[in-house]
């Protein structure tokens, strides 16, 4: 197993914090990056596929469905 560096621990604490907001808000995607710390909606949307394995889209219509 591979220690993490700092940007990996960041972003997973922050991709972690937009999927508490994700299901029970009408906020848009962009907000809910900028709510956990991202400045870049291209970066959000590339660090969660790599973490979650799906797009923020895909995990909140998920929890849409349930």
């Amino acid at each position: 197993m591979r220690a993490k560096n700092y940007v990996q621990f960041r972003n997973e604490i922050r991709i972690n914090r937009a999927c508490q907001v994700l299901p029970d808000s009408s906020k848009s995607i962009l907000d809910v990056a900028m709510h956990a710390g991202f400045d870049n909606l291209s970066n959000f949307n590339d660090q969660f596929r790599r973490i979650k394995g799906m797009t923020p889209r895909d995990y909140r219509r998920r929890w849409e469905t349930q």
